[in-house]
């Protein structure tokens, strides 16, 4: 599958494109999710709030929840698939 179909895609569900060339959405449970292009593959990420505590402060991060080889991904039903963990 192409990047600019998946591009597209993400834009029609609600993804909006950040400074970084990130797509970002919020769910419905409060989260920021996030879908990252890399050369060859794409992860879907979560924001995740690190507490502080002793040795560092609060911090904020990404954790990946899925990824895929762009090639092995496809559109199905109005869904993505292809993604593993």
């Amino acid at each position: 599958m192409k990047k600019q179909e998946i591009e597209n895609w993400l834009l029609e569900v609600g993804y909006s494109k950040d400074t970084y060339g990130h797509y970002q959405k919020t769910g419905k449970d409060g989260k920021k999710y996030r879908m990252k292009f890399q050369k060859i593959s794409l992860r879907y990420e979560c924001q995740v709030h690190y507490e502080a505590s002793t040795y560092s402060p609060a911090s904020v991060g990404w954790i990946r929840l899925r990824s895929g080889y762009l090639s092995g991904l496809s559109l199905v039903d109005g869904k993505l698939s292809g993604l593993k963990r």
